[in-house]
């Protein structure tokens, strides 16, 4: 009988104690607290943000200022609508796994997605009269543009991470170096109509119209050596699994982009005399494929242009050198992180 009660009391014992480590083990994880001394061994980062371009996308930006410097000219021969906003920020969602070499210093092995992408249309009707001794030649012309650009920027990251534990809170930061790919693809339509016309003071007149429709898909890549680093804090939810938000930054800024170019087009060519009437149409239609470097191109006339193609001589009173994407970041994201494995 004394032997029972023994062994009800040590069953007891071993019951209330096994009770109380699950109660302990369980404020633990409610608290972010491990029941040891030492941080999880492992960690998988994923998250979202969105990356503010300093650069605003480098020849990009310059290509627009220069468009819009003449689709917008006051002169009062000329009306425009320009609708065309600067490549500002982009999307940026990391994935990194994190290994811990010691309580507050970690090595961190990823990759991720930054996008950006932009929309541009704008229009320019240019009209004029000039008249000498009761003939007069009147110039009638309209443009018509679209572009769509878009970025994608994808790396593979190695990072060194030191940590700052308060609490359940951890401050941190982190450095290190990086291989970007980045891909820049552009789609865009022109439409452009010429009319002439010619009124002679003895009555005879001409007309003359030129319409040119065009279609461009380009495609440009290049990798490089790159630098990223952040600041950040993350708020522990439960032993496995915390909330953070950090500060982040890359510097990437290419030349020398490869890639292809084809160009579809159509052009319609109109002639119309008092005497004759309006002759047949000339209708021309291609296709033009290209391949190399991707330019940044100005012409006699200051006009300026991206453009996909080879090494080909241009005519006098133009430029043309390698395009420079400047894909810098600075931005804010927030972070996921999963904690697991033994501690230290």
């Amino acid at each position: 009988m004394n032997v029972k009660k023994g062994r009800r009391g040590r069953i007891l014992f071993l019951a209330a104690f096994t009770a109380v480590v699950l109660v302990r083990l369980d404020a633990a994880a409610v608290s972010g607290e491990a029941p040891d001394n030492g941080p999880s061994r492992f960690s998988l980062r994923i998250g979202g943000g969105l990356g503010f371009l300093p650069g605003r996308g480098g020849d990009l930006e310059l290509l627009r200022h220069h468009t819009e410097y003449v689709y917008t000219s006051r002169s009062s021969a000329v009306r425009a609508e320009f609708d065309w906003n600067p490549l500002s920020s982009g999307g940026d969602f990391p994935l990194e796994f994190v290994i811990r070499l010691k309580p507050t210093l970690a090595l961190g092995l990823g990759t991720g997605l930054f996008r950006s992408a932009v929309h541009a249309s704008y229009t320019r009707d240019y009209e004029s009269t000039i008249t000498i001794s009761g003939d007069s030649m009147i110039d009638d012309d309209h443009y018509e543009n679209t572009r769509d650009i878009m970025i994608r920027l994808i790396p593979v990251r190695i990072n060194l991470y030191l940590f700052f534990p308060l609490g359940r809170l951890r401050i941190y930061s982190y450095g290190g170096l990086g291989w970007y790919w980045g891909k820049l693809t552009h789609s865009a339509s022109a439409y452009t109509e010429i009319k002439s016309e010619f009124r002679s003071s003895t009555g005879y007149s001409s007309k003359d119209e030129d319409d040119d429709e065009r279609t461009i898909e380009e495609d440009a890549g290049k990798s490089g050596l790159g630098f990223q680093g952040g600041l950040g804090a993350e708020l522990a939810l439960t032993r496995n699994l915390s909330l953070g938000l950090e500060v982040f930054g890359h510097h990437v800024n290419f030349t020398d982009w490869q890639g292809n170019s084809t160009t579809e087009y159509t052009t319609t060519a109109k002639n119309w005399t008092s005497r004759e009437g309006w002759s047949p149409d000339i209708v021309t239609r291609g296709t033009l494929d290209d391949q190399g470097t991707l330019w940044y191109f100005q012409d006699r006339n200051f006009n300026h242009d991206l453009y996909v193609g080879d090494e080909r001589s241009l005519p006098l009173l133009t430029m043309k050198r390698e395009a420079r994407i400047d894909l810098r970041a600075l931005g804010i994201r927030l972070m996921f992180s999963w904690h697991f494995g033994r501690p230290s």
